[in-house]
């Protein structure tokens, strides 16, 4: 049933209401499995992926011919081993990888969907990566793992589908964005909006991308997912001019990413980005006395999205209604892609975790 490492798509014919109420016929969802499953289909590990990631979570990314974006965590012998666990990496709704987005075409209105693809939420999300293992006879998940806007995939998972999995791993997150997270998010929709090649998001038809806005907008991400130690490091030493060398750096970084990514997408995250409320949102009260779940809640001490008291939004309202929580905020100079990055104690705290999930599977 499961071709191990290779990518996969299901096409869903039936309409699919949306959070808001809006239908959307006819998509394609593109998944990626590792590993095996066991006997008891107890083994079974869901990653969600972040803003600028996708369905290849480890090993060669067969499009671009490197390796996946969590390789660090996940592959054999490390953290998050395939010889023991099934991982499962679905491409979300909206993206530019593969799953259906605003560059592909509209099966009913036989036109690219563009600017007009339906506005989405987290709650979507999740419901269909529900939808998806359920056309895959995946009823039960051991564990659902997400960092950044991943995580918060991974609450929603824990929340709205608490009697379907028994462990969530929650990296640099929050349910609530800040003031300041907004802000970020909104400087970069207008990098985007204002770009004299956007065309109201139809700039498909003309054969063009808004480049320079979406280049600003990778600009102002990338500082903000960095940290100050890391940038010190590596420009306040340069032989050359440093003003040189960080408008290198940062036209380079812009370079890569608008190579692969598509401005509509990234419109599409920032929205669902700006308005995750779990606090607020009734359907999201951690209440329920039958989640049972085990949490593991990771924060980074130079993180400048997602810092500490990010994470105690989520823990103050876990606490309060007896959940099994393990918080930890790690020492590491990565900033907020810390929790990409190779640091020891972070792939050791993850991997304690998961050897004691192997055991109780």
């Amino acid at each position: 049933m499961f071709k191990n490492n290779k990518i996969k798509s299901i096409f869903f014919s039936k309409n699919t209401i949306l959070n808001n109420n809006k239908i959307l016929k006819k998509f394609i969802i593109i998944y990626r499995t590792f590993g095996k499953l066991n006997f008891n289909k107890s083994n079974i590990v869901l990653i969600c992926h972040a803003l600028n990631a996708s369905h290849n979570i480890t090993n060669e990314n067969l499009k671009f011919k490197k390796k996946g974006w969590w390789y660090n965590m996940i592959w054999y012998n490390r953290s998050l081993d395939i010889k023991k666990f099934f991982i499962i990496g679905i491409n979300n709704l909206g993206s530019c990888f593969g799953s259906t987005g605003p560059n592909n075409i509209n099966y009913i209105k036989k036109k690219i969907f563009g600017y007009n693809f339906p506005k989405l939420n987290i709650e979507d999300w999740v419901k269909i990566q529900k939808m998806l293992l359920n056309k895959l006879n995946l009823k039960k998940i051991s564990v659902v793992l997400g960092g950044s806007l991943g995580g918060m995939q991974a609450i929603c998972w824990s929340i709205l589908n608490y009697n379907r999995l028994k462990y969530c791993i929650i990296v640099a997150t929050t349910i609530k964005l800040s003031i300041n997270n907004i802000i970020f998010n909104n400087i970069s929709k207008n990098s985007i909006l204002y770009d004299t090649n956007f065309y109201n998001g139809n700039y498909y038809k003309y054969n063009i991308k808004p480049n320079k806005g979406l280049g600003i907008a990778r600009m102002l991400g990338h500082f903000s997912y960095s940290s100050y130690y890391i940038f010190n490091k590596k420009f306040n030493n340069s032989l050359f001019n440093i003003n040189y060398e960080i408008e290198k750096y940062f036209k380079y970084q812009s370079k890569k990413f608008i190579m692969n990514f598509d401005a509509n997408t990234y419109l599409i995250i920032t929205n669902i980005l700006n308005n995750i409320n779990i606090i607020n949102n009734k359907k999201f009260y951690f209440k329920n006395d039958k989640n049972k779940i085990c949490y593991l809640l990771i924060s980074f001490t130079t993180d400048i999205r997602f810092p500490k008291k990010e994470n105690f939004k989520i823990i103050n309202r876990k606490i309060k209604n007896k959940k099994i929580i393990n918080f930890i905020n790690i020492k590491c100079p990565d900033g907020h892609d810390s929790f990409l990055s190779k640091n020891f104690f972070y792939i050791y705290i993850v991997n304690i975790f998961f050897k004691i999930i192997f055991k109780k599977i």
